[in-house]
């Protein structure tokens, strides 16, 4: 929670508490999933039980890890409320977006409060395009 804290206000003093923020959250699981994955993928290799540890297991062991160390992940950290109310908190116009929106850009930009009209929903560049997963996680 520090950590989140710490980076909001940076955020605040980059860019002024009157900036429009727009958070795009994924699904929790989806997150976690990337998330173990990724750590995978920089060599930080162990089953999903020894990635994914409790807050005072982690607590114990954090002195010694340096910062950006993705050998574990602190569950009882990982809380989408904390996140947006540290920006809540910080800045005037916060927007919070589900992750998945980004399928659908005529929704979003109709969530974002454009007018999106069918000649603009249908255009080949704005719907229908596949973007393919060159991740991990289709694997």
């Amino acid at each position: 929670m520090q950590r989140l804290k710490k980076k909001a206000d940076l955020n605040l003093r980059l860019f002024g508490s009157n900036t429009e923020v727009v958070l795009f959250l994924r699904e929790p699981i989806d997150w976690l999933k990337s998330v173990y994955l990724q750590a995978l993928h920089q060599g930080f290799v162990r089953p999903p039980q020894a990635f994914f540890v409790r807050g005072d297991y982690y607590s114990q062991i954090a002195r010694g890890l340096h910062p950006g160390d993705f050998s574990l992940f602190n569950l009882d950290s990982f809380c989408y409320r904390d996140l947006v109310d540290a920006y809540r908190s910080r800045f005037n116009h916060v927007s919070v977006f589900r992750f998945e929106s980004l399928r659908d850009p005529s929704k979003l930009i109709s969530d974002l409060g454009f007018d999106v009209t069918e000649n603009f929903k249908n255009k080949d560049w704005l719907v229908g395009n596949k973007i393919a997963n060159r991740g991990y996680s289709s694997i």
